[in-house]
């Protein structure tokens, strides 16, 4: 995941919520979890399977789930993880470009939404490399056209009307600022940007989120030490620009998929040959929100 930096990703898992997730008729979370379960069903016996970039671990925990015989085995550039489901392993700090295996210890490799985000170049090579001859990858990858960038870019557009547009938090820092302090009164602009948020996009929205958050710190201004106060938004607009570089990388790395010339040559060289391609999707006339790559290694 070379797009973001480890810290970056770390944050991601600690503090990761369903926002990032298109809320629509199905449930993402079911629908993958019955494509892993179905791959796991296709694995030989005590199949040894690493899952790159697996952050929380949830794909190997739906693999355990259908099969309690797989050795499954997580990495991450995040240098802590989440503790990972029950029967699984994890390790946090490893690149997906420099996989610290030898060649052909796996019968297969998953990922989900985690490989378009690291070198596409490098990562296929040391994917075939580590699987064992005749051996498979499954790629959950995801699409540019798809409903989670579409949601997404929705997302950035509100943090950005928030925090570009009507600048809430350096509306909140410049009341801190006044002589006497603003105690129990609102900027109007920040007022402004409180109803309008609510108004045009909802208050589960993160425009909305951000402009409370700023309005709820300077609340306190008549009982906490206003550097404590001045913290809290700068951590606020730090957030915030964190929540625009996630979403960019997303972007970046959807893009990787959707160069499918180049993403087909990069597996070709790296001597992995498609078996089948699958687009799961929440509802049979919605459009797919992924696509599922299986690929096998040279025998």
């Amino acid at each position: 995941m070379s797009d973001r930096g480890e810290q970056g990703w770390e944050d991601f898992w600690t503090h990761q919520t369903a926002g990032c997730l298109p809320q629509g008729k199905g449930s993402l979370g079911a629908i993958q979890q019955a494509s892993w379960a179905h791959f796991a069903k296709t694995l030989p016996p005590a199949a040894r399977v690493l899952d790159l970039a697996t952050g929380d671990g949830r794909v190997m925990g739906w693999m355990f789930s259908a099969r309690s015989d797989l050795a499954l085995e997580g990495i991450d550039l995040a240098p802590r993880l989440p503790p990972p489901p029950d029967g699984t392993l994890s390790r946090g700090g490893i690149a997906m470009e420099r996989l610290p295996y030898g060649d052909g210890t796996f019968d297969a490799v998953v990922s989900q939404f985690g490989f378009e985000y690291g070198d596409p170049a490098r990562v296929p090579h040391e994917i075939a490399r580590v699987l064992r001859p005749g051996a498979v990858a499954a790629l959950m990858l995801h699409r540019l056209d798809g409903p989670i960038v579409a949601h997404n870019r929705g997302r950035r557009s509100e943090i950005r009307w928030a925090t570009e547009r009507h600048d809430v938090v350096g509306a909140a820092r410049a009341a801190l600022d006044l002589t006497p302090p603003a105690t129990g009164r609102l900027p109007s602009s920040l007022a402004y940007a409180l109803r309008e948020s609510a108004q045009r996009f909802g208050s589960a929205s993160p425009a909305w989120e951000i402009t409370e958050a700023a309005r709820r710190i300077l609340a306190r201004s008549g009982t906490a030490p206003k550097a404590e106060l001045a913290a809290a938004l700068d951590r606020l607009a730090q957030s915030a620009r964190g929540e625009i570089a996630r979403i960019e990388a997303l972007e970046t790395a959807a893009k990787t998929v959707a160069d499918s010339a180049a993403l087909e040559a990069a597996l070709a060289d790296a001597g992995l040959t498609a078996v089948d391609t699958l687009l799961p999707r929440e509802a049979e006339n919605f459009p797919p929100f992924a696509e599922l790559r299986i690929l096998r290694r040279a025998s």
